[in-house]
């Protein structure tokens, strides 16, 4: 039954994937909501599909985003969390996009 799923669903994956690959490059700033349309938090998510599924160019359009987006950044306003709005703290979503594309001990730096 999941292999019956798997290629049921191949072209809805393989759109999802073309779509995003033509979108993301074009996000000039990352959403840093504490809601579901946060990128690092949808970023994550990418990340795992892409090496769930081999998708090795994907993941490394999106290690590449990620990469652009939060490297620089410093000092997460942590008194502004929680809004009371949040589904999720946009500072460790931040933290656990860049803990999936750094080595840990760079990471830990």
């Amino acid at each position: 039954m999941r292999a019956q799923w798997s290629v049921a669903l191949r072209p809805l994956e393989k759109a999802a994937t073309e779509r995003i690959a033509s979108w993301l490059p074009k996000l000039e700033h990352p959403i840093r909501t504490g809601e579901h349309n946060n990128t690092a938090f949808a970023l994550g998510v990418m990340l795992d599909y892409a090496r769930a599924s081999g998708n090795a160019e994907f993941g490394k359009l999106i290690e590449s985003r990620a990469r652009d987006y939060y490297l620089k950044d410093r000092n997460c306003p942590l008194s502004y969390e929680p809004s009371g709005e949040d589904f999720l703290s946009p500072c460790l979503a931040e933290a656990d996009a860049v803990r999936r594309i750094l080595p840990e001990a760079e990471f830990a730096q």
